[in-house]
C-alpha cells in the first residue's frame, strides 16, 4: 500500500503541473506586454516550484517513515486529481504522435545542415550554441508538393518559400543567418513569405538590407511582423523590411500577379497589431492565401474560405521531449499546432518551427525553411475539364 501511495504521489505531482504549463501557454498567445508576460510567467513558474516542492516533501516523508501513514481526506483528493490529471498529458501525446504520424504531402523531401562546429566558437557567439544536443545553429530545407482545392488549373506548379522567426539578436552569429539566407535564395520559388518576428535587438536590423535584401521572386516576396517586433521596435523593422523590397502584408488582401489573376494574398499581426483582412469584400472564387504570425486563428481563416495558412510563432515548441514532445507553446491550442503541416477542412495550415529563437536553445526540434508546391486537387480538375481543353485548343 505504501508503495502505491508513493507511487500516487510522483504521478499526482506530474499531473498538477499539467494545467500550469497549459496557463503558460494560453496566456503567452495574448497580446501582453513585455513586462505583464514576465511577471505571468514568474507567477507560474512559482506554482510549478510549489508543486514540485510539496510532492517531494510529502514523498520524502512517507518514504522515511517507520510506519505506514494514513492518507488524509485532503492528501487523498489531491491525489485522485493529480493522476486524473496525468491522462491530460497522455492525451496531449497520443495527439501529437498522430499528427506526426499523419502525411498530408503528395511528396516531401527533406534535407539537413550543419554549422554548429564552424561557429558555436565565432566570436559573440552565445556560450549557449555550443551545448551538447543544442540544434540552433542547424536548419532543415524541406520541400514540399501538396494538392489544394480551388487551385487555379493555370497557376498549378506555383512554389511558395516560407520562412519565420528569424529573432535577429546578438548571441547569435551574421555568419549563421547569411547561410540560412543562401539556402533560402537557391530554392528560387515564385514568391517568398515571411511570417514574422523578425528580431529581438533593434541594433540587428542593420542585417536587414544584406539578408532580406538578397532575396527576390518572380511574383514578390512578402511579409507580416510578431510579438517579438511590437515588444522591440516594430515600426522601423517595417521601414527595413520595405526597403528591402518586400511587401507589407498586415491587414491587407493583395492580387497576386500571376498567370491565373484568381488568388489572392492577405496577412494579419492581430491579435498583437493591426486588423484582420477583409476577405469579405472578395469573390467566393478567389484561391486565398494567408500569413498570420500566430496559428491561433486557424479557425477563423477557415471560417473565411482560406485555401493556404502560413504562420509561425510557436517554434516547434522549441524543446521536444522523447516521446512526450513537445511541452511550451504560446498557443491557445497548446502544442497540438505547434509545428508541422495540417489539414484542417479544405484548407492547409503550414506552421513553421522558426529559424532562431530568443532564447538560442533548440532539442529535438530543428530550425527550417520550407519550399511548396502547390498542385490542383483532383477535384479541382474534374470539375474543369471544359475550361482546359478550351485553353488547350486555343493555344494549339
Amino acid at each position: 500500500m505504501q508503495i502505491l501511495l508513493l507511487a500516487g504521489w510522483i504521478m499526482a505531482t506530474f499531473g498538477w503541473l499539467r494545467p500550469i504549463v497549459a496557463a503558460i501557454n494560453y496566456l503567452s498567445a495574448k497580446p501582453y506586454s513585455k513586462r505583464t508576460l514576465q511577471w505571468i510567467h514568474g507567477l507560474l513558474f512559482v506554482c510549478a516550484g510549489v508543486v514540485g516542492l510539496v510532492g517531494a516533501a510529502v514523498f520524502a516523508i512517507r518514504l522515511l517513515s517507520i510506519e505506514p501513514l494514513a492518507p488524509s481526506i485532503l492528501e487523498t483528493g489531491y491525489l485522485i486529481c493529480g493522476v486524473g490529471l496525468v491522462g491530460w498529458w497522455i492525451a496531449d501525446v497520443i495527439e501529437w504522435q498522430r499528427a506526426c504520424r499523419r502525411s498530408v504531402d503528395e511528396e516531401c523531401h527533406l534535407q539537413c545542415l550543419s554549422w554548429k562546429t564552424a561557429l558555436q566558437h565565432h566570436p559573440g557567439a552565445s556560450r549557449l550554441l555550443g551545448l551538447p544536443g543544442n540544434e540552433v545553429l542547424m536548419l532543415e530545407v524541406a520541400q514540399r508538393i501538396i494538392r489544394c482545392e480551388g487551385l487555379p488549373e493555370v497557376a498549378s506548379g506555383l512554389s511558395i518559400a516560407h520562412f519565420s522567426d528569424v529573432h535577429f539578436r546578438e548571441g547569435m552569429p551574421l555568419e549563421y543567418f547569411r547561410s540560412v539566407f543562401e539556402e533560402l535564395g537557391r530554392l528560387r520559388p515564385d514568391l517568398f513569405i515571411f511570417t514574422g518576428d523578425l528580431h529581438d535587438d533593434p541594433d540587428c536590423l542593420r542585417w536587414v538590407p544584406e539578408l532580406f535584401g538578397s532575396l527576390h521572386a518572380p511574383l514578390g516576396c512578402y511579409f507580416v511582423l510578431g510579438n517579438h517586433d511590437w515588444h522591440a521596435d516594430h515600426v522601423n523593422a517595417r521601414i527595413a523590411l520595405e526597403d528591402a523590397g518586400w511587401i507589407d502584408l498586415a491587414g491587407r488582401v493583395l492580387p497576386l500577379r500571376d498567370p491565373s489573376g484568381e488568388i489572392v494574398i492577405a496577412g494579419t499581426e492581430f491579435p498583437w497589431m493591426g486588423d484582420l483582412p477583409p476577405f469579405a469584400s472578395l469573390p467566393d472564387d478567389r484561391f486565398r492565401i494567408l500569413a498570420s504570425h500566430t496559428p491561433d486563428l486557424w479557425r477563423w481563416a477557415v471560417d473565411q474560405h482560406v485555401h493556404l495558412m502560413l504562420a509561425g510563432h510557436t517554434h516547434g515548441g522549441q524543446v521536444r521531449l522523447p516521446i512526450l514532445g513537445p511541452v511550451f507553446a504560446p498557443s491557445v491550442d497548446g502544442v497540438k499546432y505547434a509545428g508541422g503541416l495540417y489539414k484542417k477542412n479544405s484548407m492547409y495550415l503550414h506552421v513553421s518551427r522558426g529559424i532562431s529563437g530568443k532564447d538560442r536553445l533548440r532539442f529535438g526540434c530543428l530550425p527550417e525553411i520550407t519550399r511548396f508546391v502547390l498542385k490542383c486537387s483532383p477535384r479541382t480538375e474534374l470539375t474543369r475539364p471544359k475550361a482546359a481543353e478550351a485553353s488547350h485548343e486555343n493555344g494549339s
